[in-house]
């Protein structure tokens, strides 16, 4: 929760200061060390922030290349097989396409064609399995047993605002002390002001969910919103998960296949799991 002394130095940071009031704080800023010890604390949190801004940035582009490489390198191997397969090669050099080969190819794609058309020539009575429209009930149990850990905390970035309590509320949970942790956070989701509150929100449901209080986990979790990105994904996660708590398969399920379909989700694997997609 910020004090007019913080909103000061942001605006300072940001140069949106009038030439009056910049020369004032930095009168301010001679004059008092303290001040100036936050402001250099505001300034490393900054650069920590777009640090990680710009390795989050750099990590998704080497994944997208390594991505295009392993395809271009099956690409290329199918094409060398294919030309194993349809030319015969000669000890001059020389090849030739394979046209018997491809004329048995051709006439069984007609064969397979047509039995797509008209199925019902080799198995009347067949018909296509229809696919699960929820989480089986006997099964939600099981898979929030299986796949509820606490979030893990390391890997994120604390606030930048020297928010005591936000940072109280931080260590406690990484503690698992979540009775001490859960007063501290629901004070700071109050405040929708609160820089963090999607990440305070985030902790609390997933204290909520430790304790067993499915029904309140998700209201907290239903509070991040989608702007908050790594958040918002896994509060989506624990959302799915505290349905099945429940044994509400069918919003489990909704939810699940949310998850399923984003492919850069940081479960996406473990939703197709639980939903049986290979």
């Amino acid at each position: 929760m910020k004090n007019p002394q913080h909103e000061l130095i942001e605006q300072y940071l940001d140069g949106a200061l009038p030439p009056e009031a910049r020369a004032s704080f930095e009168g301010q800023l001679a004059a008092d060390p303290e001040l100036a010890g936050a402001l250099r604390l505001y300034e490393v949190a900054r650069a920590a922030v777009e640090m990680q801004s710009l390795l989050d940035r750099r990590e998704a582009l080497y994944r997208r290349g390594r991505q295009k490489l392993h395809w271009r390198k099956w690409w290329w191997k199918l094409l060398d097989r294919l030309e194993i397969i349809f030319f015969k090669q000669y000890a001059d050099g020389a090849s030739r396409i394979r046209l018997g080969f491809l004329a048995g190819i051709g006439l069984g794609g007609v064969i397979l064609l047509f039995l797509f058309i008209y199925p019902d020539l080799i198995n009347p009575k067949a018909a296509p399995r229809p696919k699960p429209l929820a989480v089986p009930k006997e099964k939600a149990i099981i898979a929030f047993n299986t796949y509820f850990k606490r979030y893990d905390l390391r890997n994120t970035l604390g606030a930048n605002d020297f928010d005591s309590l936000y940072l109280q509320a931080r260590a406690q949970y990484e503690a698992a002390d979540c009775a001490t942790a859960l007063p501290n956070l629901a004070a700071l989701v109050a405040d929708p002001q609160f820089e963090y509150r999607a990440m305070a929100a985030l902790l609390q449901g997933n204290c909520l969910l430790e304790q067993g209080n499915a029904p309140a986990a998700i209201e907290a979790f239903q509070l991040v919103p989608p702007k908050a990105k790594g958040p918002y994904q896994q509060a989506r996660w624990y959302l799915a998960l505290a349905y099945l708590k429940l044994e509400d398969t069918e919003a489990a399920t909704a939810v699940l296949r949310e998850i399923a379909a984003v492919a850069n989700h940081p479960h996406q694997e473990d939703a197709a799991k639980i939903l049986g997609i290979e």
